[in-house]
C-alpha cells in the first residue's frame, strides 16, 4: 500500500513509515514535496505534534515554493496552539515571509501572524500584526481582511473608538468586499453596545444602500428594525423585517417574525402579537422558539391572563429546556406572578428551583434577591 493508501485506513503510524523513508528511495523526486507534508499530517494524527512541527517547519524550509507551504503553516499553527507553543508557528510565518517577500504566499502568511495571534488571545499583538500587514501590503487581496480582523482585535482588547476608526478607514477606501460590508456591520453593533444608538442607525442603512447584496446585509436589516422600534417607530420597523420573513435564510425568517411581534404589541395589536407568538413558538424548538413561548406568555398576561401566563412561563421549561436563560427567565416571571396573585409559597418554590439550577449566574442572583424579598 502506498503512504496515501495507509493514510486514508486511518494506518498513520504505518504511512509515517512510508512518507519518512521517501527521500531515500525517491531522490529527487518531484512528489517530495507532498512526502513531506504527509509524513508531518501522519504525525499529527498520531499526536505527535512535536514530531510533526518538526516536519512541517522542514517542508517550508526545503520546499518554499511548494503550493503546500500554507497548509504545512497551518498545521504548525495547530501543533503550536497543542503544544503551546505560539512562538514557533510565529517564527516559521514570519521567517518565510521575510526570505521570500515577492511569493503570493508571503502575504498570507503575514496575515496568518495575526490571526495565530488573535486566536491565541493576544490581541494588542494581533492588532499589530494586522497593521504590519495594511502597511507592507495597503493594496493587495489580502488588506481588507487585516483591517476587519485588526478591529476586532482592537474591540477585543477594549480599544472601541481604534476598532470604529479602523473600520472607517476601510470604507473610506472605497472597498465594496465582504470585510467591508462586514467592518460597517461591526461598527454598527461597536456604536449600539456603547449607546450610540442613533449613529448605529445611520451605519445599517448605509450597509443596505452600499452593500445590499452582501451576506451579512440580511442580519444588519434585522437589527435595523429592532432600532427602529427601539426608537419608537414601529411601523417603519415592521416594513424591514416584514421583508425578511419571505427572503432570509436560516432562522432570520423565524427572528423577523418575532421582531414583527414585537412590533404589533407596540401598536396595541396585542391579539395580533400573540398568534403570531404562538406560531412562531409552535413551529420551532431552538433559542427562537423559546423566546416567542416568552412573549406570547408576557402578551397573555398584558391581555389580563394571568393564570395561562404563568402556565406559558413554565411551559419553556417543558418545551425548550436546554434554552436555560429562557427557562429561568420564564420561571421567574411565572414566581412574580403568583406572588402578586398572593401564592407566595409557590412562588418561593419556583425562586428555589432557579437559585438551585443557576447558581451564582445572573438568573440565580435575581432569584435569590426575589427570594430575600419574601422572607
Amino acid at each position: 500500500m502506498t503512504g496515501w493508501s495507509l493514510f486514508k485506513a486511518g494506518k498513520f503510524e504505518q504511512a509515517a513509515e512510508i512518507y519518512r523513508a521517501f527521500p531515500t528511495r525517491y531522490p529527487g523526486s518531484t512528489y517530495a514535496a507532498q512526502a513531506a507534508y504527509g509524513l508531518a499530517d501522519a504525525y499529527y494524527n498520531q499526536r505527535k505534534y512535536d514530531l510533526a512541527a518538526e516536519a512541517y517547519e522542514s517542508l517550508v524550509r526545503n520546499y518554499p515554493d511548494s503550493p503546500l507551504v500554507g497548509d504545512a503553516i497551518s498545521g504548525l499553527q495547530w501543533c503550536a496552539i497543542q503544544i503551546g507553543d505560539v512562538a514557533r508557528a510565529l517564527k516559521v510565518a514570519d521567517q518565510f515571509a521575510a526570505a521570500n517577500p515577492g511569493s503570493p504566499l508571503a502575504q498570507e502568511l503575514a496575515l496568518r501572524v495575526g490571526d495565530i495571534l488573535y486566536n491565541s488571545g493576544d490581541k494588542s499583538g494581533a492588532a499589530e500584526a494586522y497593521s504590519r500587514v495594511i502597511e507592507r501590503y495597503p493594496n493587495s487581496r489580502q488588506a481588507p481582511t487585516a483591517y476587519y480582523w485588526r478591529g476586532r482585535a482592537l474591540l477585543d482588547a477594549g480599544d472601541v473608538p481604534g476598532a470604529i476608526e479602523n473600520w472607517n478607514r476601510l470604507l473610506a477606501r472605497g472597498d465594496r468586499s465582504s470585510f467591508a460590508a462586514l467592518s460597517l456591520y461591526q461598527t454598527a453593533l461597536a456604536r449600539m453596545a456603547s449607546g450610540d444608538s442613533i449613529a448605529a442607525l445611520g451605519d445599517l442603512v448605509r450597509l443596505d444602500r452600499d452593500f445590499g447584496s452582501s451576506e451579512i446585509a440580511p442580519e444588519a436589516s434585522l437589527q435595523r428594525a429592532t432600532l427602529l422600534r427601539a426608537a419608537n417607530k414601529p411601523d417603519e420597523a415592521m416594513r424591514v423585517a416584514t421583508k425578511l420573513i419571505d427572503t432570509g435564510t436560516g432562522d432570520l425568517p423565524a427572528r423577523a417574525a418575532l421582531e414583527t411581534a414585537r412590533c404589533l404589541e407596540m401598536l396595541r395589536r396585542v391579539d395580533e402579537a400573540l398568534m403570531r407568538a404562538n406560531q412562531i413558538a409552535a413551529e420551532r424548538s431552538d433559542v427562537v422558539g423559546a423566546e416567542a413561548q416568552f412573549l406570547a406568555a408576557s402578551l397573555l398576561n398584558r391581555l389580563g391572563r394571568r393564570g395561562e401566563a404563568v402556565e406559558g412561563f413554565l411551559k419553556i421549561k417543558y418545551l425548550y429546556g436546554v434554552q436555560t436563560d429562557w427557562t429561568a427567565r420564564g420561571t421567574i416571571e411565572a414566581a412574580r406572578l403568583e406572588a402578586e396573585a398572593g401564592d407566595i409559597a409557590k412562588a418561593k418554590q419556583l425562586l428555589a428551583g432557579v437559585a438551585r439550577d443557576h447558581g451564582d449566574d445572573r438568573w440565580g442572583q435575581e432569584a435569590k434577591r426575589l427570594l430575600a424579598g419574601m422572607q
